[in-house]
C-alpha cells in the first residue's frame, strides 16, 4: 500500500498537482511506517526492544524534519523553498548586489528598448549586459533566430558567471544575484532589492514566476529569472562533463524553451523554483502585462491558463509588492513607470513621479 502511495504522488507531481516538496515529505511519511511495520515484526522475532527503538527514533527525526523544512533531497540540500531572512531582517541588512542580462536581438527594435531599459530600470542594476552575438567576451556559437534561444542563454549564464562570480578568475566581479529579463520586460527594481534581501545568496535560489508543465514540472517563466550565486555555481559546475541535462546539447535541444531547458538542469542538481506569492496568494512576477492581468473583456491565453498554478485576474491578483511585468509596450520601457493605485497597478509618466 506504501508503494502505491508513493506511486500515486509521483504521478501527481509530474502533472503539477504536488511539489517535489510534498512529495519528499511523503516519502518519509511512508518510509517511517514502513519502518514501524519491520521494527514490530523484528522485536516480536529477536526480542531486541533497543534496536527497535534506535529505528523508530531515526525515523521520527526524519519526519519532524521534513515538516520544518530540513529534509533531503536526491542531490543536495534544497533550500530554494525556505526564505532565510524575514522582512525586518532584510531591511537592516545591506541590500544585495545584483548583475542583470537582457536577452535581446541585435535588430532595430531590439536595439531601441534596450536603450530604453538602459535610461529605465537598467540603471538601477549594479551591472547591466545586453547579450546577442556581438556581446564582447561571450562565446557566440548559435545562430541569431528564435528557435536558438536555449542555446543562446546557455552562454549567456555562462557569460554571466564567469565575468560576476567566479573566483578564480582575478578579474571578476563578485555579485549575490544574477537577474534575466528579456526586452519586453519591465522590473520594478526597489521591490526587486527588497524582496532579494530576504534570500541568502550562499544558498541555492531560483526566484522568478512559477509555472507548471504537464510533462516536464515546475519551471520559472523566461520573462525574469533570478539565480543566486550558490545556484549559479551549481549550474555552471554541472556543465564541465558534458552530460545530462546541464549539457550544451541538452540545453539547446528545447530550442525556444529556454526557461524549461534552465529548469530541467537545475532539477538534476535538486534545485527547484522558488514560491514568490505574497502572504495574500498574489503573484510578484507577471508574465502577462498589467492591461491584461486587470481585463475583464480579454481571456488569458491557453497556456497561461495550462501552466499557471495561480490563474486569478482582476484585483488581487498582483500584489503590491509585484517585481516583474511582460508584454511591455516600448513607450511604456521608455517613457512610464508602474504604479500601483486601488489595488491595481498601472502605467503613469516618468516625468510626473
Amino acid at each position: 500500500m506504501a508503494r502505491r502511495s508513493l506511486e500515486s504522488l509521483q504521478w501527481r507531481l509530474q502533472v503539477g498537482v504536488e511539489t517535489p516538496a510534498a512529495l519528499s515529505c511523503v516519502r518519509h511519511e511512508l518510509s517511517f511506517k514502513l519502518t514501524v511495520t519491520r521494527s514490530m515484526k523484528f522485536t516480536c522475532a529477536k526480542k531486541s526492544f533497543r534496536r527497535t527503538a534506535h529505528l523508530l527514533l531515526f525515523s521520527a527525526v526524519l519526519v519532524v524534519s521534513c515538516a520544518r523544512g530540513t529534509f533531503f533531497r536526491r542531490a543536495d540540500l534544497d533550500f530554494s523553498r525556505k526564505v532565510i531572512r524575514s522582512a525586518y531582517e532584510a531591511a537592516t541588512r545591506p541590500r544585495p548586489i545584483v548583475a542583470c542580462w537582457v536577452l535581446r536581438t541585435n535588430t532595430p527594435d531590439g536595439l531601441a528598448r534596450s536603450s530604453a531599459i538602459s535610461r529605465g530600470w537598467g540603471k538601477s542594476c549594479d551591472y547591466l549586459e545586453f547579450v546577442d552575438s556581438t556581446t564582447p567576451g561571450i562565446e557566440a556559437d548559435w545562430v541569431e533566430k528564435y528557435e536558438d534561444i536555449s542555446a543562446k542563454s546557455y552562454r549567456a549564464w555562462a557569460f554571466m558567471y564567469h565575468k560576476y562570480m567566479n573566483t578564480s578568475q582575478s578579474s571578476a566581479v563578485l555579485v549575490d544575484f544574477v537577474l534575466k529579463a528579456d526586452t519586453d520586460t519591465y522590473i520594478i527594481w526597489e521591490k526587486a532589492l527588497r524582496y532579494l534581501s530576504r534570500f541568502d545568496s550562499a544558498l541555492p535560489h531560483y526566484i522568478g514566476r512559477q509555472l507548471v508543465d504537464p510533462r516536464d514540472g515546475p519551471f520559472v517563466a523566461g520573462t525574469a529569472v533570478i539565480l543566486s550565486n550558490e545556484a549559479l555555481k551549481i549550474f555552471q559546475e554541472s556543465t564541465r562533463t558534458g552530460l545530462g541535462a546541464c549539457s550544451r546539447k541538452y540545453f539547446a535541444s528545447h530550442k525556444q524553451a529556454e526557461d524549461v531547458a534552465l529548469a530541467h538542469c537545475l532539477k538534476e542538481v535538486g534545485i527547484y523554483p522558488q514560491n514568490t506569492r505574497d502572504a495574500s496568494g498574489a503573484e510578484r512576477f507577471m508574465v502577462l502585462s498589467s492591461h491584461e492581468m486587470y481585463s475583464e473583456s480579454d481571456p488569458p491565453p491557453r497556456w497561461y491558463m495550462k501552466r499557471s498554478l495561480n490563474t486569478k485576474k482582476g484585483s488581487g491578483c498582483c500584489s503590491d509588492e509585484a517585481i516583474a511585468f511582460h508584454y511591455v509596450s516600448a513607450t511604456e520601457l521608455a517613457e512610464k513607470i508602474p504604479v500601483f493605485r486601488d489595488g491595481e497597478w498601472s502605467w503613469a509618466s516618468r516625468d510626473d513621479h
